[in-house]
This record gives C-alpha cells, structure tokens and sequence, in this order.
C-alpha cells in the first residue's frame, strides 16, 4: 500500500477506486457514465456530492454506487485487505464555498470508511483502521484544488486502469488511444510518451492488457 502522505498519488488512488467499480456492470451507459465519473477530482463519494455541478452526466446510473449519502468528497482512497476483509478508507475533504462552476475550494476532513467481509470486527482489521485514521489526521485542514492540473504526469498503471475501466476484460470494443487520454485528461500524445518510456507501442500495450499483463 503507498504511504498516505504521498499526496502526489492521491488522485491516482481515486482514479484506481473508480476502475474497480467497472467490472460490476457491462452496460453501455454505465461504462460511460464510469468513464466520465473516473475524471473528477477530488471524487464524489456521497450522493449529495455527485450533485453538484462539476458532474457532467446522470448521477442517477451510478448513484448506488456511493459509499456515502450526504456530500462527501473523496481526495484519496486507500485499500487494504485483512483477515479476508477489504477495507476501503477514504481521506475525505469537503467542498467549502465556489465562485461558480470551476473555481471551488475544498478542504480535507476526517477518515470514514468502509469494510467489506466476513471479519469487520477482527481487532487486525481495527488496528489497521485507527493506524490510518491517525495517519489521516495529521493532513486534515489541508486546500484541495478542482481538477488535475495542467500538464500533469500519469503512469503506466494510471493508463492500465482507464483502459480497463473502458472495456472490462472480455467484454466490449478495444478503447482507441484518445479515449483512455480523454479519461486521464492528458492528450494522446501524453500516453504515447509513457508507454514509450516502458518500451511500448500503442498495439503492444493492448495486448498485454488483455492478456492479463
């Protein structure tokens, strides 16, 4: 698991939440709609906060997916897996004022979480939680700008994952380059330099995808 205080790769764990989300529906609409979900930054996690305005779809394909009702923000998400239990925590942040739809402030608020199996209870599970919750602590109150910056850099992984959020394994038509760019919001050329730097082209890195690479 990465250090939480690595905030240069808090958009990428959310980004990674969201690509996690895919394989629970092959619908095209949904696909779309998660495609588009997967851009926000800091991410809806409430289904208040998948409200507001800087969400360009129809909340309502993927509002039961929401770990939260209310109008909770997502700056980072953590996973981790203990005791045959997923723990999924999210460092939230809240959304405190905006001039209008691209220009809004938010702020970092308390850890919530939420776990998934058969051990919630398990004291192994606890521990974990409250070693996050204190990690978490220490960068509440910190200013999360809207959106990913320009000219950002992306990964290897981060191309993986809005790849596979566009089309689950098995199912649907080959993303083109521009679309899994359009995901990342970087351009084409943008990850055509990354896969360049791991030796890549374009049709290599597709089929090492679907071959499960």
């Amino acid at each position: 698991m990465e250090s939480i205080a690595d905030k240069k790769k808090w958009q990428e764990s959310t980004t990674s939440w969201v690509a996690g989300l895919y394989s629970r529906s092959t619908d095209h609409d949904f696909r779309v709609a998660i495609a588009r979900y997967m851009r926000l930054y800091p991410l809806p996690v409430g289904r208040r906060s998948l409200r507001q305005p800087l969400w360009f779809g129809n909340p309502d394909t993927i509002d039961g997916l929401m770990p939260f009702i209310g109008d909770e923000f997502a700056a980072c998400i953590m996973l981790d897996r203990i005791k045959d239990t997923t723990i999924e925590a999210f460092g939230l942040c809240r959304l405190e004022g905006r001039d209008d739809r691209l220009h809004m402030a938010f702020r970092t608020t308390p850890m919530q979480f939420r776990l998934t199996g058969p051990n919630p209870a398990h004291q192994d599970v606890t521990a974990r939680c409250i070693e996050l919750k204190a990690s978490w602590s220490k960068l509440v109150g910190i200013s999360i700008p809207l959106g990913r910056p320009a000219g950002r850099t992306i990964t290897r992984k981060q191309v993986v994952d809005a790849f596979n959020a566009l089309a689950p394994k098995g199912w649907g038509p080959i993303p083109e380059q521009w679309e899994v760019a359009e995901v990342l919001d970087v351009n084409a050329r943008t990850v055509r330099n990354v896969l360049q730097e791991s030796g890549e082209s374009w049709k290599s890195f597709v089929r090492a995808v679907t071959d499960g690479d």
